[in-house]
């Protein structure tokens, strides 16, 4: 299915997937104007068959790779920048869970402690024996 650009009124560029039987039709802009076929180069999209290293299924078409992907819980891979910027926010968002969770257990030993040795704790006196 050939790729088709377009440039609406309002500026914003988008691309669609068109059918040959569809080409003449008038496409339209998320704002609702008519948008502008433009000349571009052509775009081609070539997907190279693989096996689901999850499913052990051979993928072969855009529509199985999606299924597979969302079945995984998998998603595209967006290039080193991009995966290395996720996977610095997944390891603070771990770290933040952690601190959270150290923080809680803490709380709940200190309140668990006698009230006399809370009472030493919090007063910053050495306890005597």
């Amino acid at each position: 299915m050939p790729v088709f650009d377009y440039l609406c009124p309002c500026g914003k560029k988008f691309e669609r997937f068109l059918k040959a039987a569809n080409v003449a039709e008038q496409q339209y802009c998320e704002c609702g104007k008519t948008a502008e076929k433009q000349l571009t180069c052509c775009n081609v999209y070539v997907m190279q068959s693989y096996q689901s290293p999850v499913t052990g299924q051979w993928i072969d078409s855009p529509n199985q790779r999606k299924k597979d992907l969302a079945d995984s819980g998998s998603r595209p891979w967006e290039g080193k920048e991009i995966e290395t910027q996720m996977a610095q926010g997944r390891e603070k968002e771990f770290d933040s869970m952690l601190d959270k969770s150290a923080e809680k257990a803490a709380t709940t030993a200190f309140h668990d402690l006698p009230l006399a040795t809370r009472k030493v704790l919090t007063s910053g006196e050495a306890a005597h024996e």
